[in-house]
């Protein structure tokens, strides 16, 4: 009996002490190269605090030194208007005309095997004084034909010229078709379209005036707008490029986009509804700054896929725009706000003082 109970007593003492036993833990997983794991996790941890701090940096410089910024960029925008001026007494004109803005002769040859360049060459020495352009026409990246415009050269004059110099061709009346614009309506035609884009400009700015009431803030969102269509002719002219209607229509469209931006930035700085300027501004950053790249990417997929020449000429002149709306709305108009803002604050403050 006492053998049972000593038996008894010794197993619930084994089973206590096996219940009090402590589980083993699990083996650390095996590193095959601690050095390269170790590095990589530093670098993981340190990777976002280095674009956060640069990031913040940007920031912070971009929001202090806006005296600095807005002052190079009115600087930008002098050297602009002078390097327009220039060419325009060197010149005489702002921006070279195609023929529906200047009168002339286009003859369409459609014929694959043309070279534009050898075509080219071949006219401007035949009559180098004389204002000639060559395009190529294409349909889904394959050369289709040329284009041979001239404001001072007659049909008779281009399709002799190019029997002369290239043999094999031959050229009769069925082998190309002609447009002509007399000189008179592609000049009159070009006033008018300067009119309109005059009268679109000053409608813009009575509506802007309108909708804020407040003339400073009023007049530079007009002057940013005006400062994207000099930044975009005085490329077009380094370019050499050659405007047609299309191209004026483009700098309407200009108009009205880069117009927006600025309006966005003056109405959140002047009735944002954060609490401090630099939110509104910073706001006004982020959305404004999608909506322009979010429309260049756009452009530049049309640039690059469309088969018209106007088409590629209106989207090129819309990016070129655009980016200019980038650095004159958010350095220029955004120190000319902020200067303007604290100088309000600062005299409403002193008048407080003196009542």
């Amino acid at each position: 009996m006492a053998e049972n109970e000593s038996e008894g007593e010794s197993s619930v003492s084994e089973e206590a002490v096996q219940e009090k036993k402590v589980p083993e833990k699990p083996s650390p997983k095996k590193i095959e190269n601690p050095a390269v794991e170790k590095a990589g996790s530093k670098a993981a941890v340190s990777k976002p605090g280095f674009f956060s701090n640069a990031t913040a940096a940007i920031r912070n410089d971009y929001l202090t030194n806006y005296r600095r910024n807005c002052f190079i960029v009115f600087v930008f925008a002098l050297l602009l208007l002078g390097g327009i001026a220039f060419n325009y007494f060197r010149h005489g004109e702002l921006f070279r005309k195609d023929i529906s803005l200047q009168g002339g002769v286009s003859i369409t040859i459609s014929r694959g095997d043309l070279d534009r360049t050898a075509m080219l060459n071949a006219l401007s020495k035949d009559y180098p004084k004389s204002d000639i352009n060559v395009r190529e026409l294409q349909s889904v990246g394959v050369n289709t034909g040329i284009v041979i415009e001239s404001s001072d050269l007659s049909e008779q004059q281009i399709i002799s010229s190019i029997n002369s110099n290239f043999e094999n061709l031959h050229l009769t009346a069925s082998d190309y078709t002609v447009q002509m614009m007399s000189a008179t309506l592609g000049q009159a035609f070009f006033r008018q379209t300067i009119f309109s884009v005059l009268i679109a400009f000053g409608l813009m700015a009575l509506t802007v005036f309108i909708y804020f009431r407040i003339p400073i803030p009023s007049f530079f969102v007009v002057l940013c707008a005006f400062l994207d269509v000099v930044g975009t002719v005085f490329v077009i002219s380094l370019s050499n490029m050659r405007i047609s209607s299309a191209g004026i229509s483009a700098l309407l469209v200009l108009i009205g986009y880069s117009v927006t931006t600025d309006i966005l930035l003056t109405a959140r700085a002047l009735h944002g509804r954060y609490a401090t300027l630099n939110e509104n501004i910073m706001l006004a950053l982020r959305t404004g700054m999608n909506m322009t790249l979010t429309t260049i990417a756009a452009l530049m997929a049309a640039y690059v896929f469309a088969e018209s020449e106007l088409i590629k000429q209106i989207m090129l002149i819309m990016i070129i725009g655009l980016c200019f709306d980038m650095v004159f709305t958010w350095f220029m108009n955004v120190g000319i706000l902020r200067m303007y803002l604290d100088h309000r604050e600062s005299a409403q403050k002193a008048k407080h003082n003196q009542n």
